[in-house]
């Protein structure tokens, strides 16, 4: 029925505008069933997927043109040690009177790890830090202009420090390691004023800075790190230095030198060379 005041060709329009909003929605569409081929069609069907899906990751089409993505499933993500070529690790039973030179010249750092708490020193070496005050020698052969990286504990600072003045390093920077125990607190030596929990890590570098060129990448580290006891130095410490001299990474042989007094086992690490004492 017509309302009111309009015609009944005005109703038709009406009506016939609100068609398109009132009509029920189409019923779905059903994919078409797979073809029945064997296993050789669904293998190329997967294969397909996945050449689209890389070719997405490698930037083809639009996604891939738009984000940048970073594939876990091939290789390791950047910063990664994984990669032991180019390092080696020399074991000798005369850790102090080994001639450096044998394992290489023009080093950039050289890093010695000695057991300075015995919460930390796991492996019974018998060398000391007095033996190898008074014994290593580092001569501008193993090193002309680079840093030393020093482990000292709380009563060994100011030896450390005279050491590195003996072989001609100049004190630059330190960082502190807090040592915690298997209770997950830090451990407790004896000392004769008040217990030792840290060691410390004294940096020197040796080689005229305005004639002698050495390369430093200058980062946002701490300055003291907590980490359980352990024979071997912390990973954030072996990241630190090589971020510190970008160079020793790059290079084609190693120019990294890790003087390791604990012994035991260890493995290789990309761009260092490990002299292990037995």
């Amino acid at each position: 029925m017509a309302a009111p005041g309009s015609s009944s060709d005005e109703d038709e329009f009406v009506a016939g505008s609100l068609k398109p909003w009132l009509a029920p929605p189409p019923p779905p569409k059903l994919a078409p069933p797979a073809p029945t081929g064997g296993k050789k069609q669904a293998a190329a069907g997967a294969k397909g997927g996945a050449a689209g899906a890389a070719a997405a990751m490698d930037g083809g089409g639009e996604f891939g043109s738009r984000v940048s993505l970073i594939r876990l499933d091939q290789g390791s993500s950047p910063g990664s040690t994984s990669d032991t070529s180019g390092g080696s690790v020399v074991h000798t039973s005369d850790f102090l009177g080994y001639s450096l030179s044998q394992l290489g010249t023009g080093f950039l750092g050289v890093l010695i790890n000695h057991a300075g708490l015995s919460g930390a020193n796991t492996s019974g070496s018998t060398l000391t830090f007095d033996m190898l005050c008074s014994q290593l020698q580092l001569d501008r052969r193993v090193m002309s202009s680079g840093l030393l990286f020093l482990w000292a504990a709380k009563g060994q600072t100011s030896q450390a420090v005279r050491f590195m003045a003996k072989q001609g390093f100049k004190y630059v920077e330190n960082l502190t390691w807090l040592i915690l125990g298997p209770n997950n607190k830090p451990v407790e030596e004896a000392s004769p004023l008040f217990r030792r929990s840290h060691l410390t890590l004294l940096m020197g570098r040796r080689g005229d800075e305005r004639s002698e060129h050495l390369e430093l990448r200058h980062q946002r580290s701490p300055d003291v790190i907590v980490s359980p006891a352990s024979c071997q130095c912390p990973e954030a410490v072996y990241a630190m230095i090589e971020t510190l001299l970008p160079e020793a990474c790059t290079a084609t042989t190693p120019r990294l030198l890790e003087l390791d007094m604990h012994g035991g086992q260890c493995s290789a690490r990309r761009g260092w060379v490990r002299l292990v004492a037995d």
